[in-house]
């Protein structure tokens, strides 16, 4: 395999700081998104909840904290799930980013891609269910579905970057990025 490609997102400052300019940027797309879908449901089943701004502050920031460990640890259930070696995966936090890796560890394209993606693909499923089911008020979904999401910025780069890549590359997790082989 000859190396084609190394992203280094952990070290790279400069490019940290555009990730966080395009965070801001999803943000405001994912604040109508679910705000648009949060209304598509009945005025009764968004406000089946009736709470108190500091409830509703209380869960949310609970819920914030755990979807980073639970987000994380979705990474790693598909790190391992996808891994031929059973490799060892680390969560780890530098320059600001929490991070799930499982170093040295090879992937094809959509393998990699699926490892990236889900996280917010299960998370926001999840919380539109329970929006839908009427156990999150609206206000709570919205804020929990966009702070999320936004979060994911990184997630959508690779996915951006590996979807341009041939199906037939390989991909290495790296604990500060990843490599992309051709084949």
């Amino acid at each position: 395999m000859k190396l084609k490609k190394e992203i280094n997102l952990i070290n790279d400052k400069k490019f940290i700081k555009r990730l966080n300019w395009m965070a801001l940027g999803i943000t405001v797309a994912f604040i109508v998104i679910f705000q648009l879908l949060s209304m598509i449901a009945s005025p009764k089943l968004s406000r089946f909840w009736d709470f108190h701004f500091s409830v509703v502050f209380l869960i949310t920031v609970l819920f914030l904290f755990l979807s980073l460990l639970i987000h994380e640890g979705i990474h790693g259930l598909f790190f391992k799930l996808f891994s031929e070696t059973g490799s060892k995966v680390i969560v780890g936090y530098k320059n600001g980013l929490l991070y799930a890796s499982s170093p040295n560890s090879f992937y094809s394209r959509n393998q990699f891609i699926w490892i990236s993606i889900a996280p917010f693909f299960f998370i926001t499923s999840i919380l539109t269910i329970l929006f839908f089911l009427g156990w999150l008020p609206q206000e709570v979904y919205v804020i929990l579905a966009t702070v999320h999401g936004s979060g994911c910025v990184g997630d959508f780069y690779w996915c951006y970057l590996l979807i341009k890549e041939p199906k037939t590359v390989k991909v290495e997790d790296t604990e500060v990025g990843f490599r992309i082989y051709e084949s």
